[in-house]
């Protein structure tokens, strides 16, 4: 006899059944006894056999093979439902456990993973596991005590929190909103309209205790005074409507401006004891605003000057004063430094300043960006200007020359006669980088330039692009006038050239041939006045 699809052979394999006084769904084996549940309920197609191992009376009904799903969409009865029930959860109606006192449910409630802790959260109702949940979570206060505090108070409070949470704090309440922004350190506003007026006010009642002040790009106000604030640090970006300020801070430590070049601003600096670091941009400049740095800004370390209008001459004197950047000028001025510690200058523009009365003694580094436009003429005036700048600088121990072309640094031979070499008994390191990569880059009269302007060069480094091309490694001896005879590169100077020193040096150049080249023209100019060097690695 063919079997019926989903139904087993009970004559050849019986599952035994409890008897129906302890009937239950036993769903392990896949099999369902139905009966048990719906009493004479009983399923379709009863095949009316009785298994020889089950009481007298045992119904052996067809059991089907379904998943839950099915099982759901086949519902029809209350039974049925009530069976559901019963298989997924058990079901307290009378919500008996909620009676039990909250110590006995935090133990409970203390064995259950996290995941459920949280559905239990979301899918309570009842007034008493509401509380449970407070109670479990945190100390509720609901007359608010704590905020009827004087604020003083509330202010020390919040001052023990970590920056997170005094962020969040903001949002208990307009009050908490309040005294969490004057407890506030930073202020920082965006592309806001605003004027004077309304920025005194914030500054005053609302963020009192703001020591860092940031506005970027913030319009309507034309003159701003920033008076007797607790400020450490202002950094005013692109405010271009502003046209005068006013500082006079006793805290300040940093102060930042950037502005439109085209539309500079005018600013007035009072007594800022504090002020340690100093970055103008597009500033309208007072040439006497640095003259007494040692008394308005005694503390002074970093200067930078960068597309300010200036005009005449600009004197810098600070005895605090360690770094000076002086960037993209485009007008021939006088500049007077007096920075007996000064220890880093870089300066950037596209014609040469006029350096007079430098007084750097402590100067290591000097960076020499230099990018002219074109129609800036590299004429003598163009080289006389460069060689008096290298004079006033020539403490330096290092340097840097950035450029857009090497013919921008190469002094031409026939003026070369009526100059001194800037750099004169200074043992320098050079490093040039030339930003355009060309083919008819020379390093033979790069070599030969930077050689006559420190007779006593060390090192140099040649980077393209910002890669290493080309080194040139000397070693100096002593020498003495009398000892050596003169030569046509020298007899008009009072200091011997770099042929009468030299006893060592090594070359290396990316390309062959302008290696070959360069080592050529080091080996004649030595034979010129009858010395040999050593070709080796130092």
């Amino acid at each position: 006899m063919a079997k019926s699809r989903g139904i087993p052979d009970y004559q050849s394999s019986c599952t035994p059944y409890p008897a129906r006084g302890c009937r239950r769904s036993l769903v392990d084996n896949g099999f369902h006894r139905l009966d048990e549940i719906w009493g004479d309920d009983l399923v379709s197609n009863f095949d009316g056999k009785y298994c020889k191992d089950c009481p007298k009376n045992a119904p052996l009904y067809k059991t089907l093979e379904f998943s839950s799903g099915e099982m759901e969409r086949r519902v029809r009865k209350c039974s049925w439902e009530r069976f559901l029930e019963s298989h997924n959860s058990i079901f307290d109606h009378n919500d008996t456990i909620s009676r039990l006192p909250e110590t006995v449910l935090h133990h409970v409630i203390s064995f259950l993973p996290t995941l459920e802790k949280d559905q239990m959260e979301r899918r309570v109702r009842k007034c008493s596991w509401e509380r449970f949940l407070e109670s479990h979570n945190s100390i509720f206060d609901h007359n608010d005590t704590i905020s009827r505090l004087p604020e003083t108070v509330l202010h020390h409070v919040i001052s023990f929190l970590p920056t997170l949470e005094k962020d969040q704090v903001r949002f208990l309440s307009r009050k908490w909103r309040r005294i969490a922004a004057q407890s506030l350190e930073r202020l920082s506003l965006t592309g806001r309209r605003l004027d004077e007026q309304e920025l005194s006010r914030i500054l005053v009642d609302d963020f009192h205790s703001v020591e860092v002040l940031s506005l970027k790009r913030c319009s309507g106000m034309k003159t701003l005074k920033l008076v007797n604030f607790n400020l450490k640090d202002v950094e005013l970006n692109y405010c271009e409507s502003l046209k005068s300020l006013e500082l006079n801070t006793p805290h300040l430590e940093t102060f930042q401006f950037c502005g439109p070049r085209n539309r500079p601003c005018r600013i007035e600096l009072g007594i800022c004891k504090q002020l340690k670091t100093m970055d103008l941009s597009g500033v309208a400049m007072n040439n006497m605003m640095f003259m007494d740095c040692n008394k308005t800004f005694p503390l002074l370390q970093v200067l930078t000057l960068s597309c300010c209008d200036m005009t005449g001459c600009i004197k810098i004197s600070s005895n605090s004063l360690h770094e000076l950047f002086l960037l993209k000028f485009n007008k021939s001025i006088e500049i007077t430094v007096t920075a007996p510690n000064l220890h880093y200058i870089t300066y950037n523009g596209s014609t040469i300043c006029s350096f007079s009365n430098m007084n750097v003694d402590s100067l290591y580094s000097a960076d020499i960006e230099l990018y002219p436009s074109r129609y800036e003429k590299r004429n003598d005036t163009w080289f006389r200007n460069l060689n008096e700048m290298l004079q006033c600088l020539k403490l330096a121990k290092r340097w840097v020359f950035k450029t857009d072309s090497e013919k921008n640094i190469i002094v031409p031979k026939q003026l070369r006669e009526n100059l001194l070499p800037p750099l004169e008994e200074t043992d320098v390191d050079i490093i040039v980088e030339i930003a355009s990569r060309t083919r008819d880059t020379n390093f033979v009269d790069l070599a030969d330039s930077m050689l006559w302007i420190s007779p006593r060069l060390k090192l140099l480094s040649v980077y393209l692009q910002s890669v290493l091309f080309a080194s040139l490694r000397l070693a100096h001896g002593d020498y003495s006038r009398k000892q050596e005879n003169s030569c046509s590169f020298c007899t008009s100077h009072p200091v011997r050239c770099w042929r009468h020193s030299v006893t060592q040096f090594n070359v290396w150049v990316f390309v062959e041939d302008n290696e070959n080249s360069l080592k050529c023209y080091l080996k004649e100019n030595l034979q010129k006045v009858e010395r040999v060097a050593i070709d080796t690695d130092i």
